[in-house]
């Protein structure tokens, strides 16, 4: 069994693996972490890590990882492996700080080509939105990184005298004939036509016939709004994890 955890700027998702298959997965937003028990906040009370098991956690947000570090030291059988840390996410790149590239984009990147084993994007719709492309020889070349839709909400409600944070839904016409329908055509299809043309200038650069992958807590939003093809998996980067593991195992680790 591997569990395997990420820990994102906004929620932390647990998945369980037997072999290569998700069997259970549990979302929480980080701001339950603090007091909880994770036991119980992540419905693991009848989940047994044994010797020969695997943890595996990956994070963007070191003050929630850290949390949910000292839960499973304290409470598990084995120690957690940290993507990046003392767990390789084993992806050839191309990028110009490998240290610097956050830990969910190579393992997205990771899913992807084992998905496609050619040319691919992983589109990742998040608190922020990240597009990332790894050639047809399976080497993450980078990507973009901009503001996710519900950061741009609460940006455009607090920067602003009289405009409302809106609840996130395609209005029935992207003219908007009142102040709420034109924020969300400006919010959804802004970032709807934004990914469209960046994945139409990133799959330029990789290369005609690049598969896309969409993920992301966001993803089910732009899912049939997108002018391309894209193949929705939605915890590509806890497939990234599991991957990780398989080739530290592989290689002695």
């Amino acid at each position: 069994m591997l569990l395997a955890i990420d820990v994102g700027n906004t929620s932390v998702t647990v998945g369980r693996f037997q072999g290569d298959r998700l069997v259970a997965v549990v979302r929480r937003p980080c701001t339950e972490l603090a007091g909880a028990d994770l036991t119980g906040l992540f419905g693991l009370a009848e989940v047994s890590v044994e010797s020969g098991d695997r943890v595996a956690l990956a994070s963007v947000n070191p003050q929630a990882a850290e949390v949910v570090l000292r839960w499973a030291r304290a409470h598990l059988a084995v120690e957690p492996l940290v993507a990046e840390v003392n767990l390789p996410v084993r992806i050839a790149d191309a990028v110009a700080e490998r240290g610097r590239a956050g830990v969910d984009r190579l393992l997205n990147g990771l899913a992807a080509y084992q998905r496609a084993r050619s040319a691919c994007l992983a589109v990742d719709a998040g608190t922020a939105i990240t597009i990332d492309a790894v050639s047809s020889g399976g080497v993450f070349l980078g990507g973009i990184i901009a503001p996710g839709l519900r950061m741009s909400a609460r940006a455009l409600a607090e920067g602003t005298a009289f405009l409302p944070e809106v609840d996130l839904a395609f209005p029935a016409d992207v003219l908007g004939r009142d102040t709420v329908s034109a924020i969300q055509s400006g919010l959804l299809w802004g970032v709807t036509e934004m990914v469209a043309g960046l994945v139409q200038r990133l799959t330029a650069r990789v290369g005609g016939g690049a598969r896309i992958f969409l993920t992301g807590g966001d993803a089910p939003l732009l899912t049939g709004h997108l002018p391309t093809t894209v193949e929705v998996v939605p915890y590509l980067t806890l497939d990234g994890l599991r991957l990780a593991v398989e080739g530290y195992s592989t290689q002695g680790g």
